[in-house]
């Protein structure tokens, strides 16, 4: 008989390998050379569920006991770029982009679309943005049309899909991205190239605005995107710092005004990621299971400690000196991340005795 797993969770992507390319990409006047995480040629692109609260996880469709994922995050080296590689072969890129994107204005297009016209319809052309927006259910997209002003009528069908230039007879309409800090809750909207462009280096700089982009999260989208190195250090160091304010020991009265100020800080990053959406599906059987929509592999990383600090765990450091690894644990007197740890540190005691 198999064993069953149960729990939530949430679905994410990953290639079967990475690598970091620091290929030269030309950001402005200079060919300059930023490391960039990407999938390796011949990688094979697959979901996989990200199982949280379960006792068993699935692995290549075999049952195994389940890990605390985010704490393979807290324990990354990300100075280690063969770490970071493995880090990312297990679990996929951290999806910076789209936890950090809320609605994706791209360039206007030539669209052929439908009119009403003296009783019938008739075909036009239209300058036309895409427009990709965030909802609970995931990543939306649709066509809008700019205004009727704008509109070419039938007999240049050949302009279908082509960029429309403001030279076109069209005012400008510039292509914009509305952004959310990554660990923060303010709002800036912003140029679509400056605000995506960084996250596809093989398009050109002078292209990054009119570029067509693909729907977030689609195969295509995971196919081109890319995760600059540095961002994805500082998101691991940021993730790593925002576990370490929530750390404390005690009742709140007895915090010192210092720590309180970072506990809260943390809260407030670990909150601003938690834009997850609940919702359930059916089953073959007729009957109905819960379904969670996440925006980032961060996003259901910060669900995992969320679930465990309000099950009553705290987050703590090892006691172990050589250690000090952060971990979360229900048990008040539990001072060692592992019980390898513990056990070095029983023998570095009684050699210190002896």
């Amino acid at each position: 008989m198999k064993a069953q797993v149960s729990g939530m969770g949430g679905w994410w992507w990953r290639f079967t390998d990475y690598v970091i390319d620091d290929t030269p990409v030309s950001q402005g006047q200079w060919p300059i050379t930023h490391g960039y995480i990407r999938p390796a040629p011949d990688a094979r692109l697959e979901p996989y569920q990200v199982l949280i609260g379960s006792d068993l996880d699935l692995v290549e469709g075999q049952t195994v006991p389940a890990l605390d994922h985010y704490q393979t995050l807290l324990n990354l080296n990300v100075d280690d770029d063969a770490a970071i590689v493995s880090w990312c072969r297990q679990y996929g890129l951290l999806g910076i982009l789209p936890q950090t994107s809320i609605q994706l204005r791209l360039a206007p297009r030539w669209r052929i679309i439908q009119l009403s016209a003296g009783g019938g319809t008739r075909r036009a052309l239209s300058p036309c943005q895409t427009i990709y927006v965030r909802t609970p259910a995931g990543w939306q997209g649709f066509i809008e049309s700019t205004g009727w002003d704008h509109m070419m009528w039938e007999g240049n069908e050949e302009s279908d899909d082509t960029l429309a230039e403001p030279n076109a007879g069209i005012s400008p309409i510039t292509p914009k991205a509305l952004m959310t800090g990554l660990f923060s809750s303010t709002y800036e909207e912003m140029r679509l190239g400056e605000a995506i462009g960084p996250f596809f280096p093989q398009i050109p700089m002078a292209e990054r605005d009119t570029t067509e982009y693909p729907h977030p999260l689609s195969d295509e989208f995971w196919n081109q995107y890319c995760e600059p190195l540095a961002e994805f250090r500082w998101a691991v160091k940021d993730f790593q710092t925002m576990i370490d304010n929530l750390s404390h020991a005690g009742p709140m009265f007895e915090v010192p005004p210092r720590q309180w100020s970072a506990m809260v800080q943390g809260r407030d990053q670990l909150n601003s990621l938690l834009s997850i959406s609940p919702g359930f599906d059916y089953q073959v059987d007729g009957t109905t299971s819960a379904t969670w929509t996440f925006p980032s592999l961060l996003a259901i990383f910060a669900f995992e400690i969320w679930e465990k600090l309000i099950g009553g765990q705290s987050v703590k450091h090892c006691k172990r000196t050589n250690c000090r690894r952060l971990f979360l644990t229900a048990q008040y007197n539990r001072d060692y991340c592992s019980d390898r740890c513990r056990q070095s540190e029983e023998k570095a005691r009684q050699r210190r005795r002896n």
